[in-house]
Protein backbone atom coordinates (compact mmCIF):
# COMPACT_ATOMS: atom_id res chain seq x y z
CA UNK A 1 0.00 0.00 0.00
CA UNK A 2 1.76 3.30 -1.17
CA UNK A 3 1.94 5.86 1.80
CA UNK A 4 -1.13 8.42 2.29
CA UNK A 5 -1.18 11.79 4.57
CA UNK A 6 -3.91 13.36 6.39
CA UNK A 7 -3.64 17.42 5.35
CA UNK A 8 -6.27 20.04 5.66
CA UNK A 9 -7.00 23.62 4.38
CA UNK A 10 -9.57 25.67 5.74
CA UNK A 11 -10.63 23.26 8.33
CA UNK A 12 -11.02 21.09 5.79
CA UNK A 13 -9.35 17.48 6.39
CA UNK A 14 -8.77 15.58 3.32
CA UNK A 15 -6.12 12.30 2.88
CA UNK A 16 -3.43 12.68 0.07
CA UNK A 17 -2.55 9.69 -1.46
CA UNK A 18 1.09 9.36 -2.40
CA UNK A 19 1.87 9.13 -6.16
CA UNK A 20 4.25 6.19 -5.77
CA UNK A 21 5.92 3.61 -3.99
CA UNK A 22 8.73 6.44 -2.45
CA UNK A 23 5.62 8.43 -1.37
CA UNK A 24 5.83 11.50 -3.69
CA UNK A 25 2.89 13.62 -3.15
CA UNK A 26 1.74 15.96 -6.03
CA UNK A 27 2.33 19.36 -4.80
CA UNK A 28 0.30 20.67 -7.91
CA UNK A 29 -3.03 18.60 -6.91
CA UNK A 30 -2.68 20.33 -3.63
CA UNK A 31 -2.45 23.64 -4.88
CA UNK A 32 -5.39 22.79 -7.00
CA UNK A 33 -7.32 21.41 -3.98
CA UNK A 34 -7.04 24.63 -1.94
CA UNK A 35 -6.46 27.29 -4.63
CA UNK A 36 -3.24 28.26 -3.48
CA UNK A 37 -0.10 29.01 -5.80
CA UNK A 38 2.21 25.99 -5.93
CA UNK A 39 5.55 27.86 -5.78
CA UNK A 40 4.11 29.53 -2.24
CA UNK A 41 2.73 26.34 -0.53
CA UNK A 42 4.13 25.47 3.21
CA UNK A 43 2.96 22.50 5.84
CA UNK A 44 2.20 22.95 9.23
CA UNK A 45 2.80 25.06 12.14
CA UNK A 46 6.33 26.05 11.14
CA UNK A 47 5.59 26.65 7.35
CA UNK A 48 7.67 23.81 6.16
CA UNK A 49 8.09 24.78 2.21
CA UNK A 50 6.89 21.58 0.16
CA UNK A 51 7.72 21.03 -3.67
CA UNK A 52 7.03 19.09 -6.30
CA UNK A 53 9.14 15.48 -5.52
CA UNK A 54 8.83 16.12 -1.58
CA UNK A 55 7.83 12.78 -0.04
CA UNK A 56 5.37 12.08 3.22
CA UNK A 57 8.84 10.80 4.90
CA UNK A 58 10.13 14.48 4.09
CA UNK A 59 7.65 15.97 5.82
CA UNK A 60 7.42 13.83 9.11
CA UNK A 61 11.59 13.94 9.18
CA UNK A 62 10.49 17.59 10.08
CA UNK A 63 7.30 17.82 11.35
CA UNK A 64 7.33 14.53 13.67
CA UNK A 65 6.34 11.06 12.40
CA UNK A 66 3.10 11.18 13.61
CA UNK A 67 2.12 14.07 11.59
CA UNK A 68 -0.71 13.48 9.14
CA UNK A 69 -1.02 9.93 9.99
CA UNK A 70 -4.54 10.65 10.82
CA UNK A 71 -7.69 13.05 10.93
CA UNK A 72 -7.01 13.77 13.96
CA UNK A 73 -3.81 15.29 13.45
CA UNK A 74 -3.87 16.29 10.03
CA UNK A 75 -1.36 18.86 8.81
CA UNK A 76 -2.08 21.81 7.82
CA UNK A 77 -1.42 23.76 4.53
CA UNK A 78 -0.79 27.30 3.50
CA UNK A 79 0.51 29.66 1.05
CA UNK A 80 -0.54 32.55 -1.22
CA UNK A 81 -3.68 32.43 -3.04
CA UNK A 82 -4.08 32.32 -6.45
CA UNK A 83 -4.90 35.82 -8.17
CA UNK A 84 -8.43 36.07 -9.42
CA UNK A 85 -8.55 36.72 -13.13
CA UNK A 86 -10.77 40.09 -14.88
CA UNK A 87 -13.95 37.70 -15.22
CA UNK A 88 -13.15 36.18 -12.14
CA UNK A 89 -13.34 38.25 -8.92
CA UNK A 90 -15.52 36.32 -7.22
CA UNK A 91 -15.18 31.91 -6.87
CA UNK A 92 -18.44 30.58 -8.40
CA UNK A 93 -17.72 26.68 -7.76
CA UNK A 94 -21.28 26.98 -5.85
CA UNK A 95 -23.15 27.92 -9.05
CA UNK A 96 -20.40 25.94 -11.27
CA UNK A 97 -21.10 22.67 -9.96
CA UNK A 98 -25.04 23.09 -10.74
CA UNK A 99 -24.79 21.23 -14.19
CA UNK A 100 -23.21 17.90 -12.13
CA UNK A 101 -26.50 17.47 -9.58
CA UNK A 102 -29.36 15.31 -10.23
CA UNK A 103 -32.72 16.38 -10.41
CA UNK A 104 -34.67 14.80 -6.90
CA UNK A 105 -34.41 11.41 -6.63
CA UNK A 106 -38.21 10.33 -6.51
CA UNK A 107 -36.92 6.40 -6.09
CA UNK A 108 -33.82 4.36 -5.09
CA UNK A 109 -32.70 1.78 -8.03
CA UNK A 110 -34.21 -1.54 -7.71
CA UNK A 111 -32.04 -3.47 -10.12
CA UNK A 112 -29.02 -2.91 -12.40
CA UNK A 113 -30.89 -0.79 -15.32
CA UNK A 114 -32.56 1.46 -12.37
CA UNK A 115 -28.73 2.01 -11.46
CA UNK A 116 -27.45 2.47 -14.92
CA UNK A 117 -30.12 5.30 -15.77
CA UNK A 118 -28.80 7.56 -12.44
CA UNK A 119 -25.71 6.83 -13.19
CA UNK A 120 -25.88 7.94 -16.71
CA UNK A 121 -28.77 10.03 -17.43
CA UNK A 122 -29.77 11.56 -20.68
CA UNK A 123 -29.02 14.45 -21.82
CA UNK A 124 -25.85 14.08 -19.17
CA UNK A 125 -24.76 16.71 -16.73
CA UNK A 126 -21.82 18.86 -17.41
CA UNK A 127 -18.18 19.17 -16.08
CA UNK A 128 -17.04 23.00 -15.89
CA UNK A 129 -13.47 22.74 -16.90
CA UNK A 130 -11.19 25.84 -18.52
CA UNK A 131 -12.09 27.52 -21.15
CA UNK A 132 -8.47 27.02 -22.30
CA UNK A 133 -9.06 23.40 -22.23
CA UNK A 134 -13.07 23.74 -23.56
CA UNK A 135 -11.96 25.88 -27.02
CA UNK A 136 -9.22 22.62 -27.31
CA UNK A 137 -11.52 19.91 -27.39
CA UNK A 138 -14.06 22.14 -29.28
CA UNK A 139 -11.25 22.11 -32.02
CA UNK A 140 -10.11 18.12 -31.36
CA UNK A 141 -13.23 15.97 -29.70
CA UNK A 142 -16.09 18.87 -30.26
CA UNK A 143 -19.17 16.06 -29.91
CA UNK A 144 -17.06 14.70 -26.47
CA UNK A 145 -16.95 19.04 -25.62
CA UNK A 146 -20.50 20.09 -26.66
CA UNK A 147 -21.99 17.08 -25.12
CA UNK A 148 -20.15 16.67 -21.55
CA UNK A 149 -18.50 19.84 -21.12
CA UNK A 150 -18.73 23.85 -20.68
CA UNK A 151 -16.09 26.76 -20.48
CA UNK A 152 -16.05 28.15 -16.95
CA UNK A 153 -13.66 31.04 -15.44
CA UNK A 154 -11.48 30.48 -12.78
CA UNK A 155 -12.87 29.00 -9.94
CA UNK A 156 -11.95 25.68 -7.48
CA UNK A 157 -14.24 23.63 -8.79
CA UNK A 158 -13.11 24.65 -12.55
CA UNK A 159 -9.38 23.49 -11.56
CA UNK A 160 -9.96 20.49 -10.16
CA UNK A 161 -12.32 19.10 -13.08
CA UNK A 162 -9.82 20.11 -15.42
CA UNK A 163 -7.21 18.35 -13.63
CA UNK A 164 -9.11 15.74 -13.54
CA UNK A 165 -10.19 15.35 -16.65
CA UNK A 166 -6.98 15.80 -18.36
CA UNK A 167 -5.09 13.53 -16.18
CA UNK A 168 -3.91 11.07 -18.72
CA UNK A 169 -4.32 7.33 -17.63
CA UNK A 170 -2.98 4.68 -19.91
CA UNK A 171 -0.82 2.34 -18.90
CA UNK A 172 -1.78 1.18 -15.70
CA UNK A 173 2.08 -0.38 -14.22
CA UNK A 174 0.44 -2.05 -11.37
CA UNK A 175 -2.86 -2.54 -9.52
CA UNK A 176 -1.79 0.23 -7.12
CA UNK A 177 -1.64 2.26 -10.11
CA UNK A 178 -5.44 1.58 -10.51
CA UNK A 179 -6.53 2.32 -7.25
CA UNK A 180 -4.81 5.45 -7.27
CA UNK A 181 -5.79 6.84 -9.77
CA UNK A 182 -9.80 5.64 -9.54
CA UNK A 183 -9.46 6.81 -5.76
CA UNK A 184 -7.80 10.20 -6.29
CA UNK A 185 -11.39 10.76 -8.18
CA UNK A 186 -13.65 9.47 -6.05
CA UNK A 187 -11.65 11.54 -3.80
CA UNK A 188 -11.81 14.89 -5.20
CA UNK A 189 -15.52 14.59 -6.52
CA UNK A 190 -16.92 13.96 -3.44
CA UNK A 191 -14.68 16.58 -1.60
CA UNK A 192 -16.40 18.85 -4.20
CA UNK A 193 -19.88 17.93 -3.55
CA UNK A 194 -19.79 18.33 -0.22
CA UNK A 195 -18.27 21.88 -0.34
CA UNK A 196 -19.96 23.57 -3.21
CA UNK A 197 -23.54 21.32 -3.83
CA UNK A 198 -24.99 22.22 -0.87
CA UNK A 199 -25.33 18.51 -0.10
CA UNK A 200 -23.98 17.15 2.97
CA UNK A 201 -23.63 14.11 4.74
CA UNK A 202 -21.31 12.02 7.09
CA UNK A 203 -19.27 9.64 4.80
CA UNK A 204 -15.96 8.02 4.75
CA UNK A 205 -14.12 7.15 2.41
CA UNK A 206 -11.58 3.63 2.59
CA UNK A 207 -8.99 2.89 -0.32
CA UNK A 208 -6.75 0.23 -1.03
CA UNK A 209 -7.85 -1.95 1.72
CA UNK A 210 -6.88 -5.69 1.04
CA UNK A 211 -4.55 -7.64 2.88
CA UNK A 212 -2.23 -8.59 0.22
CA UNK A 213 -0.57 -12.44 0.26
CA UNK A 214 3.06 -12.05 1.52
CA UNK A 215 4.09 -15.89 -0.31
CA UNK A 216 2.29 -14.19 -3.92
CA UNK A 217 4.83 -12.31 -6.18
CA UNK A 218 1.54 -11.33 -8.21
CA UNK A 219 0.13 -9.73 -4.93
CA UNK A 220 -2.66 -11.88 -5.05
CA UNK A 221 -5.37 -11.43 -2.24
CA UNK A 222 -6.40 -13.13 0.75
CA UNK A 223 -10.14 -15.41 -0.17
CA UNK A 224 -12.67 -13.25 1.93
CA UNK A 225 -10.11 -10.07 2.58
CA UNK A 226 -12.22 -6.53 2.12
CA UNK A 227 -12.08 -4.85 -1.33
CA UNK A 228 -9.92 -2.01 -2.21
CA UNK A 229 -12.44 0.28 -2.17
CA UNK A 230 -15.52 1.10 0.63
CA UNK A 231 -17.46 4.20 1.24
CA UNK A 232 -19.64 3.85 4.08
CA UNK A 233 -22.43 6.37 5.81
CA UNK A 234 -24.89 5.43 8.85
CA UNK A 235 -23.21 2.78 9.76
CA UNK A 236 -23.38 0.86 6.77
CA UNK A 237 -21.18 0.21 3.18
CA UNK A 238 -23.26 1.65 0.44
CA UNK A 239 -19.96 0.92 -2.52
CA UNK A 240 -17.47 -1.41 -2.93
CA UNK A 241 -14.90 -1.36 -5.61
CA UNK A 242 -12.09 -3.84 -6.95
CA UNK A 243 -8.89 -2.83 -8.64
CA UNK A 244 -6.83 -5.19 -10.51
CA UNK A 245 -3.76 -4.53 -13.40
CA UNK A 246 -5.46 -5.71 -16.95
CA UNK A 247 -8.79 -8.15 -16.44
CA UNK A 248 -12.17 -6.62 -15.31
CA UNK A 249 -13.60 -10.33 -15.48
CA UNK A 250 -10.91 -11.15 -12.63
CA UNK A 251 -11.74 -8.17 -10.77
CA UNK A 252 -15.62 -9.20 -11.15
CA UNK A 253 -14.83 -12.79 -9.94
CA UNK A 254 -12.49 -11.54 -7.23
CA UNK A 255 -15.61 -9.46 -5.88
CA UNK A 256 -17.96 -11.93 -5.90
CA UNK A 257 -16.12 -13.89 -3.54
CA UNK A 258 -16.11 -11.00 -0.91
CA UNK A 259 -19.75 -10.22 -1.09
CA UNK A 260 -22.65 -12.08 0.64
CA UNK A 261 -26.00 -11.70 1.14
CA UNK A 262 -26.78 -7.76 2.44
CA UNK A 263 -28.99 -7.93 5.76
CA UNK A 264 -32.27 -6.67 5.66
CA UNK A 265 -31.59 -5.43 9.69
CA UNK A 266 -28.82 -3.00 8.52
CA UNK A 267 -30.25 -1.92 5.20
CA UNK A 268 -34.39 -2.20 5.48
CA UNK A 269 -36.13 -2.09 2.23
CA UNK A 270 -32.93 -0.81 0.36
CA UNK A 271 -32.85 -3.32 -2.77
CA UNK A 272 -28.98 -2.71 -3.65
CA UNK A 273 -25.82 -0.76 -3.11
CA UNK A 274 -23.15 0.15 -5.79
CA UNK A 275 -20.02 -1.15 -6.85
CA UNK A 276 -17.52 -1.09 -9.55
CA UNK A 277 -14.40 -3.06 -10.80
CA UNK A 278 -11.76 -1.42 -12.81
CA UNK A 279 -8.59 -2.73 -14.53
CA UNK A 280 -6.00 -1.33 -16.67
CA UNK A 281 -8.00 1.58 -17.80
CA UNK A 282 -11.39 0.30 -18.02
CA UNK A 283 -14.05 1.32 -15.59
CA UNK A 284 -17.19 -0.68 -15.01
CA UNK A 285 -20.26 0.09 -12.37
CA UNK A 286 -21.78 -2.74 -11.27
CA UNK A 287 -25.19 -3.12 -8.98
CA UNK A 288 -24.97 -5.39 -6.02
CA UNK A 289 -28.22 -6.65 -5.12
CA UNK A 290 -30.05 -7.76 -1.42
CA UNK A 291 -28.98 -11.34 -2.39
CA UNK A 292 -25.36 -10.38 -3.56
CA UNK A 293 -25.86 -10.93 -6.83
CA UNK A 294 -23.50 -8.72 -9.09
CA UNK A 295 -25.00 -7.30 -12.41
CA UNK A 296 -22.96 -4.70 -14.42
CA UNK A 297 -24.52 -1.10 -14.25
CA UNK A 298 -24.18 0.99 -17.98
CA UNK A 299 -21.50 0.41 -19.94
CA UNK A 300 -17.75 -0.38 -19.82
CA UNK A 301 -16.03 3.07 -19.66
CA UNK A 302 -12.30 3.74 -21.12
CA UNK A 303 -10.54 6.13 -18.53
CA UNK A 304 -8.23 5.97 -21.50
CA UNK A 305 -10.41 8.65 -23.48
CA UNK A 306 -11.94 11.94 -23.18
CA UNK A 307 -15.47 10.67 -23.17
CA UNK A 308 -14.80 7.65 -20.97
CA UNK A 309 -13.13 10.19 -18.17
CA UNK A 310 -16.22 12.71 -18.97
CA UNK A 311 -18.40 9.65 -18.28
CA UNK A 312 -16.42 8.88 -14.94
CA UNK A 313 -16.41 12.28 -13.38
CA UNK A 314 -19.60 13.09 -13.92
CA UNK A 315 -21.07 9.23 -12.80
CA UNK A 316 -19.15 9.22 -9.64
CA UNK A 317 -20.73 12.63 -8.69
CA UNK A 318 -23.76 11.13 -9.28
CA UNK A 319 -23.17 8.16 -6.80
CA UNK A 320 -22.19 10.68 -4.12
CA UNK A 321 -26.05 11.85 -4.86
CA UNK A 322 -27.24 8.79 -4.57
CA UNK A 323 -25.34 7.53 -1.32
CA UNK A 324 -26.43 10.10 0.68
CA UNK A 325 -29.95 9.33 -0.70
CA UNK A 326 -29.55 5.85 0.70
CA UNK A 327 -27.56 6.73 4.40
CA UNK A 328 -30.50 8.59 4.60
CA UNK A 329 -33.13 5.90 3.79
CA UNK A 330 -31.73 2.87 6.09
CA UNK A 331 -33.30 2.38 9.05
CA UNK A 332 -31.79 3.64 12.47
CA UNK A 333 -29.72 1.17 13.75
CA UNK A 334 -27.81 1.28 17.27
CA UNK A 335 -24.18 -0.14 16.94
CA UNK A 336 -24.66 -0.90 13.45
CA UNK A 337 -21.18 -1.59 11.63
CA UNK A 338 -20.52 -1.06 8.32
CA UNK A 339 -19.24 -4.30 6.86
CA UNK A 340 -15.36 -4.70 5.51
CA UNK A 341 -14.88 -2.52 8.09
CA UNK A 342 -12.09 -2.72 11.42
CA UNK A 343 -12.31 -1.38 14.67
CA UNK A 344 -9.40 -1.94 17.17
CA UNK A 345 -11.30 -2.47 20.98
CA UNK A 346 -7.71 -3.15 23.46
CA UNK A 347 -5.79 -5.74 22.42
CA UNK A 348 -8.31 -7.34 19.44
CA UNK A 349 -8.88 -6.29 15.94
CA UNK A 350 -12.88 -6.63 15.12
CA UNK A 351 -13.53 -6.47 11.14
CA UNK A 352 -17.15 -6.43 9.94
CA UNK A 353 -17.60 -9.07 6.73
CA UNK A 354 -21.11 -9.75 5.57
CA UNK A 355 -22.45 -12.11 7.66
CA UNK A 356 -19.95 -12.94 10.21
CA UNK A 357 -17.47 -10.92 12.33
CA UNK A 358 -13.48 -11.90 12.18
CA UNK A 359 -12.09 -11.51 16.29
CA UNK A 360 -7.92 -11.30 15.91
CA UNK A 361 -5.69 -11.31 18.77
CA UNK A 362 -2.03 -11.17 18.23
CA UNK A 363 -0.11 -11.59 21.14
CA UNK A 364 -2.50 -14.48 22.04
CA UNK A 365 -0.45 -16.09 25.06
CA UNK A 366 -0.57 -13.27 26.21
CA UNK A 367 -3.58 -11.98 26.09
CA UNK A 368 -4.36 -15.37 27.61
CA UNK A 369 -1.75 -14.81 30.96
CA UNK A 370 -3.50 -11.51 31.59
CA UNK A 371 -6.94 -12.47 31.80
CA UNK A 372 -6.50 -16.20 33.07
CA UNK A 373 -7.95 -18.08 30.04
CA UNK A 374 -6.52 -20.56 27.37
CA UNK A 375 -7.69 -21.78 24.09
CA UNK A 376 -9.20 -24.92 24.78
CA UNK A 377 -11.91 -22.73 27.35
CA UNK A 378 -12.61 -20.40 24.56
CA UNK A 379 -13.19 -22.87 22.08
CA UNK A 380 -15.32 -25.41 24.22
CA UNK A 381 -17.30 -22.06 24.93
CA UNK A 382 -17.45 -21.30 20.85
CA UNK A 383 -18.41 -25.23 20.36
CA UNK A 384 -21.76 -24.24 23.02
CA UNK A 385 -23.03 -21.87 20.15
CA UNK A 386 -23.98 -24.68 18.21
CA UNK A 387 -27.35 -25.55 20.21
CA UNK A 388 -27.23 -22.50 22.00
CA UNK A 389 -28.81 -19.55 20.04
CA UNK A 390 -28.10 -16.91 22.35
CA UNK A 391 -24.21 -17.75 21.91
CA UNK A 392 -21.88 -16.77 19.03
CA UNK A 393 -20.85 -20.04 17.09
CA UNK A 394 -17.95 -20.44 14.72
CA UNK A 395 -17.71 -19.74 11.03
CA UNK A 396 -17.21 -22.80 8.44
CA UNK A 397 -16.21 -19.76 6.28
CA UNK A 398 -12.15 -19.52 6.91
CA UNK A 399 -10.73 -21.13 10.06
CA UNK A 400 -9.86 -21.07 13.45
CA UNK A 401 -6.40 -20.94 14.38
CA UNK A 402 -3.52 -19.78 16.24
CA UNK A 403 -0.25 -19.16 14.14
CA UNK A 404 2.82 -17.27 15.31
CA UNK A 405 1.27 -16.70 18.58
CA UNK A 406 -1.90 -14.74 16.28
CA UNK A 407 -5.47 -15.77 17.09
CA UNK A 408 -8.50 -15.69 15.05
CA UNK A 409 -11.61 -16.49 14.72
CA UNK A 410 -14.35 -16.15 12.22
CA UNK A 411 -18.39 -15.91 14.08
CA UNK A 412 -21.71 -15.49 13.60
CA UNK A 413 -24.46 -13.93 13.57
CA UNK A 414 -23.66 -10.08 13.08
CA UNK A 415 -26.01 -7.49 15.58
CA UNK A 416 -26.62 -4.85 16.79
CA UNK A 417 -26.85 -2.80 20.17
CA UNK A 418 -29.48 -4.06 22.15
CA UNK A 419 -32.54 -1.09 21.99
CA UNK A 420 -34.54 -1.81 25.26
CA UNK A 421 -37.70 0.91 25.12
CA UNK A 422 -39.79 -1.62 26.88
CA UNK A 423 -39.83 -3.70 29.79
CA UNK A 424 -41.03 -6.85 27.68
CA UNK A 425 -37.36 -5.77 25.79
CA UNK A 426 -35.16 -6.14 28.95
CA UNK A 427 -37.15 -8.63 30.29
CA UNK A 428 -36.54 -10.79 26.60
CA UNK A 429 -33.06 -9.61 26.84
CA UNK A 430 -32.62 -11.27 30.75
CA UNK A 431 -34.11 -14.47 29.60
CA UNK A 432 -31.67 -15.07 26.83
CA UNK A 433 -28.37 -14.02 28.79
CA UNK A 434 -29.81 -16.32 31.59
CA UNK A 435 -30.18 -19.14 28.49
CA UNK A 436 -26.79 -18.45 27.35
CA UNK A 437 -25.15 -18.16 30.94
CA UNK A 438 -27.03 -21.99 32.32
CA UNK A 439 -25.54 -23.40 28.94
CA UNK A 440 -21.72 -21.78 29.54
CA UNK A 441 -22.18 -22.71 33.78
CA UNK A 442 -23.03 -26.30 32.92
CA UNK A 443 -20.38 -26.63 31.14
CA UNK A 444 -17.72 -25.34 33.95
CA UNK A 445 -17.49 -22.28 32.56
CA UNK A 446 -17.94 -18.63 33.85
CA UNK A 447 -18.04 -15.59 31.43
CA UNK A 448 -16.79 -13.03 33.89
CA UNK A 449 -17.54 -9.77 31.58
CA UNK A 450 -21.54 -9.42 31.79
CA UNK A 451 -22.05 -5.65 30.85
CA UNK A 452 -24.14 -4.46 27.81
CA UNK A 453 -21.40 -3.59 25.42
CA UNK A 454 -21.10 -7.66 25.32
CA UNK A 455 -24.78 -8.50 24.75
CA UNK A 456 -26.40 -7.98 20.56
CA UNK A 457 -29.18 -7.82 19.64
CA UNK A 458 -30.13 -10.22 16.85
CA UNK A 459 -33.75 -9.57 15.99
CA UNK A 460 -36.06 -8.05 17.69
CA UNK A 461 -36.99 -11.04 19.98
CA UNK A 462 -33.58 -12.55 20.28
CA UNK A 463 -30.16 -11.13 22.17
CA UNK A 464 -26.78 -12.78 22.48
CA UNK A 465 -23.88 -12.90 24.54
CA UNK A 466 -20.83 -12.73 23.22
CA UNK A 467 -16.94 -11.68 23.87
CA UNK A 468 -16.33 -15.51 24.78
CA UNK A 469 -12.64 -14.85 24.54
CA UNK A 470 -13.34 -13.50 28.30
CA UNK A 471 -14.32 -17.48 29.89
CA UNK A 472 -12.13 -19.13 32.41
CA UNK A 473 -12.72 -22.53 34.11
CA UNK A 474 -15.24 -22.31 37.00
CA UNK A 475 -14.90 -21.44 39.84
CA UNK A 476 -11.86 -18.72 38.73
CA UNK A 477 -9.61 -17.86 41.77
CA UNK A 478 -8.32 -14.50 40.79
CA UNK A 479 -4.34 -14.46 41.24
CA UNK A 480 -2.35 -11.79 43.27
CA UNK A 481 -2.20 -8.91 40.91
CA UNK A 482 -5.12 -10.03 38.22
CA UNK A 483 -6.24 -6.89 37.13
CA UNK A 484 -10.18 -7.03 37.33
CA UNK A 485 -12.78 -6.72 34.55
CA UNK A 486 -14.16 -3.43 33.48
CA UNK A 487 -17.32 -4.01 36.02
CA UNK A 488 -16.11 -5.70 38.42
CA UNK A 489 -16.65 -4.88 42.57
CA UNK A 490 -16.02 -6.15 45.49
CA UNK A 491 -19.43 -7.64 45.72
CA UNK A 492 -18.90 -9.04 42.32
CA UNK A 493 -16.66 -11.95 43.84
CA UNK A 494 -17.23 -14.38 46.80
CA UNK A 495 -13.87 -13.97 48.75
CA UNK A 496 -10.99 -14.06 45.77
CA UNK A 497 -13.24 -16.47 43.57
CA UNK A 498 -15.76 -15.59 40.47
CA UNK A 499 -18.01 -17.86 41.08
CA UNK A 500 -21.44 -18.84 38.38
CA UNK A 501 -23.37 -16.39 40.92
CA UNK A 502 -20.66 -13.73 39.97
CA UNK A 503 -21.97 -13.87 36.62
CA UNK A 504 -25.71 -13.48 37.95
CA UNK A 505 -24.39 -10.66 39.71
CA UNK A 506 -23.73 -8.84 37.07
CA UNK A 507 -26.45 -9.35 35.47
CA UNK A 508 -28.35 -7.92 38.13
CA UNK A 509 -26.21 -4.95 37.87
CA UNK A 510 -26.62 -4.19 34.25
CA UNK A 511 -30.82 -4.45 34.76
CA UNK A 512 -30.61 -2.67 37.76
CA UNK A 513 -28.66 0.03 35.62
CA UNK A 514 -31.01 -0.25 32.33
CA UNK A 515 -34.02 -0.65 34.33
CA UNK A 516 -36.64 2.15 34.04
CA UNK A 517 -40.05 0.59 34.63
CA UNK A 518 -41.30 0.30 38.70
CA UNK A 519 -42.70 -3.77 38.02
CA UNK A 520 -42.26 -5.08 41.14
CA UNK A 521 -41.31 -8.45 39.37
CA UNK A 522 -38.80 -6.85 38.02
CA UNK A 523 -37.37 -5.27 41.24
CA UNK A 524 -37.27 -8.55 42.93
CA UNK A 525 -35.69 -10.41 40.49
CA UNK A 526 -32.89 -7.99 40.03
CA UNK A 527 -32.84 -8.05 43.56
CA UNK A 528 -32.20 -11.88 43.79
CA UNK A 529 -29.55 -11.51 41.47
CA UNK A 530 -27.59 -8.59 43.44
CA UNK A 531 -28.29 -11.48 46.52
CA UNK A 532 -26.66 -14.03 44.71
CA UNK A 533 -29.87 -15.83 45.00
CA UNK A 534 -30.59 -18.30 42.08
CA UNK A 535 -28.61 -19.69 39.39
CA UNK A 536 -28.81 -19.17 35.76
CA UNK A 537 -30.77 -22.07 35.78
CA UNK A 538 -33.29 -21.00 39.02
CA UNK A 539 -33.36 -17.53 37.41
CA UNK A 540 -35.08 -18.70 34.06
CA UNK A 541 -37.73 -20.16 36.32
CA UNK A 542 -38.48 -16.91 37.74
CA UNK A 543 -41.84 -15.18 37.49
CA UNK A 544 -41.15 -12.30 35.89
CA UNK A 545 -38.64 -14.18 33.55
CA UNK A 546 -41.06 -16.70 32.84
CA UNK A 547 -44.85 -15.00 32.84
CA UNK A 548 -45.14 -11.78 30.97
CA UNK A 549 -47.81 -10.73 32.66
CA UNK A 550 -45.95 -10.68 35.96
Amino acid sequence: MKPRIWLSFDGRPWQELADDDNGTIAVSRIAARTRLRPDSLTVGDDSLGIFEGITIQDIRSVLGPTAGTARECAVPVDGDALQPGPADSKDRSGELIKPMLLPQLQHLPRNEFDLARILFPEPPGKLAVSRNIYRWLLLSEADVAEKYLLGADDSVVTGHLTASLTRRFRDARSEMHVSMFVGNIFHDIFWLMEVYSGLQFQYELLFNCNEVTGDSLSGSTRERSRPDTLITASGCTFLVGEDKLSSLTAALEDLRTKIRPLSSMFYGDLACILGYVAAGTNFQWVCIDKSGDIKKAGNCLSLSSTVGRSQFLLSVGYAYQLIMKMALSVPFVLGRRAMFTRENQGDREIAFYPGFVRKSIKNFQRFCDAWGTNIDLILRAYELGETCRFLPRICLIGDTAIHHNSYRVDIRPIGYSPVLGTEQDTRMLAQNVCEALSVLHEAGLVHRDIRLQNILQVSKEQFMLIDLETVAASPFRVPPGFKWFKEWSDATLEGAVYTPLSDMYQLGILLERRMRWESPGAKDFIRRLKTKQCSAAMALDDPWISNPTS
